[in-house]
């Protein structure tokens, strides 16, 4: 059985969405948890909050978990014909994982749909608690040496990729979430 074939066979459809459950015996949403998934930002210390991407550490089901959640107000003309880019993503981490690089496991990504149209994607995954935004780096007494220990661990991060032939479009430090 393909890789494509097991990871459709882990997709739900609950009302208009579609989610992915990887590990479905480890983490999935019943369908009153995917229709309030909005609400799941409140009283969430906000990690993002743009007009179209908003991201937290929620509990959802029962357990702490990174969600980001992704709003198109126009059409997306790349997604009419393809799923939205957190789909993508969770193969990819998968990926990343059996290259060695440590990284939060994707549990779920799910997209809204009305016809071709995406609306909104969520992606859910691991929660991280213990992680720093770079930008608290330079504001520590200790700035120049954590810098310093950013710059190295980043390298290695990118030599790990490239050996293992992936590629990163937007590796850059304000992807820290």
């Amino acid at each position: 059985m393909s890789s494509e074939t097991n990871w459709k066979k882990r997709v739900v459809r609950i009302g208009d969405a579609r989610f992915l459950f990887p590990n479905p015996q480890e983490f999935s949403m019943c369908p009153a948890t995917v229709e309030s998934l909005e609400e799941a930002f409140r009283g969430a210390t906000l990690l993002k909050d743009a007009p179209n991407v908003r991201a937290a550490i929620v509990e959802l089901e029962g357990r702490e978990v990174f969600l980001k959640r992704i709003v198109f107000p126009r059409i997306p003309l790349r997604y009419l014909f393809r799923h939205a880019r957190v789909f993508r993503m969770g193969r990819f981490a998968e990926l990343i994982r059996n290259a060695g690089i440590p990284t939060p496991r994707m549990l779920a990504a799910g997209e809204l749909r009305k016809g071709l149209r995406l609306l909104r994607a969520w992606l859910v995954e691991e929660a991280v608690r213990d992680a720093e935004p770079v930008q608290d780096l330079f504001q520590r007494p200790d700035a120049a040496a954590r810098v310093a220990i950013y710059i190295e661990d980043c390298g290695r991060v990118a030599a790990a990729f490239h050996r293992a032939k992936l590629y990163h479009g937007d590796l850059n430090q304000s992807n820290r979430h």
